[in-house]
């Protein structure tokens, strides 16, 4: 199995690229979408959540309040690293039994690890390869307040600031997709790193 490490930075546009390696036939497990799984009502992480920071940030549908927790936590770093210690081992822990179950039906898959903090949390030496999407910075601003229409200059700010300036993790990068363009040249950008990613797994499996 490949294993390939998927990042950037708030607002970069990682999940656009994510969603065209999908639709080309590669396997994309989401930590945001795994942290939205172990966060549903009724279970561990919900009920550890909401006794830390209180009912409000509990939705009128009985959800957590993703928008409210992240004005909390990213307003107090000591409230993110103790949000993060809740959340972070159980999507670790349901990862690894995904990429487990790929890997028994499939050893040849290429499988995409999309996380956000893949650097910050110093995950990316795990992986095989190391792609990042970046982007201009005001593009990234702009995408972010029109993606969250509740989200100020000043909200999206705090959030960027508990992550790795985008500049450092470009550096490290095996591939990177530049999102400042248009859609059509993200996507052949994309299409590149597919054809990438397929010779480097078949140079692989002939050398086994």
């Amino acid at each position: 199995m490949l294993l390939v490490g998927l990042t950037g930075g708030f607002g970069s546009g990682k999940s656009t690229v994510a969603t065209i390696l999908a639709d080309m036939g590669l396997q994309v497990v989401s930590a945001d979408r795994l942290a939205r799984e172990v966060c549903e009502p009724g279970k561990p992480a919900f009920r550890e959540i909401v006794e830390t920071f209180g009912d409000e940030v509990v939705a009128e549908d009985g959800s957590l309040d993703r928008k409210r927790l992240g004005d909390i936590v990213f307003a107090d770093s000591a409230l993110l690293a103790r949000l993060n210690s809740v959340v972070h081992p159980r999507v670790i822990a349901r990862e690894g039994e995904l990429l487990k179950q790929i890997e028994e039906s499939n050893p040849d898959a290429i499988v995409v690890l999309d996380v956000p903090l893949l650097i910050e949390v110093e995950r990316h030496h795990l992986v095989d390869f190391l792609v990042v999407v970046d982007a201009q910075t005001e593009q990234r601003f702009e995408r972010l307040e029109k993606e969250y229409g509740d989200l100020n200059h000043a909200a999206v700010q705090s959030r960027m600031k508990h992550q790795i300036p985008l500049e450092e993790k470009v550096k490290i990068a095996d591939f990177v997709v530049d999102n400042s363009g248009t859609p059509e040249l993200t996507r052949r950008q994309t299409e590149k790193l597919f054809g990438l990613l397929i010779d480097k797994q078949t140079r692989r499996s002939l050398s086994l």
